[in-house]
């Protein structure tokens, strides 16, 4: 078995383990303590961790962008 454990800094940290946890992958863990995501990603083949690595990197820079755009819009 080959785990990652990912540390992600952000203010919002439990709202984007709400939008980002998975829902069909228990191989996948997040939490949400203080302002950080804390990530653990198990899989028995490496492939498959640094793919999982991958998307979740590409969601959650999604989801910062979108919380940014949220966050300036509601200043306006």
């Amino acid at each position: 078995m080959i785990a990652a454990i990912i540390v992600y800094e952000h203010p919002q940290a439990s709202l984007l383990v709400d939008v980002l946890q998975p829902d069909n992958t228990p191989e996948i863990l997040m939490k949400a303590k203080g302002n950080k995501v804390l990530t653990v990603l198990r899989a028995s083949k490496l492939r498959t961790v640094i793919a999982s690595c991958d998307d979740l990197f590409a969601n959650l820079q999604i989801a910062q962008t979108m919380l940014n755009d949220n966050e300036e819009s509601t200043e306006s």
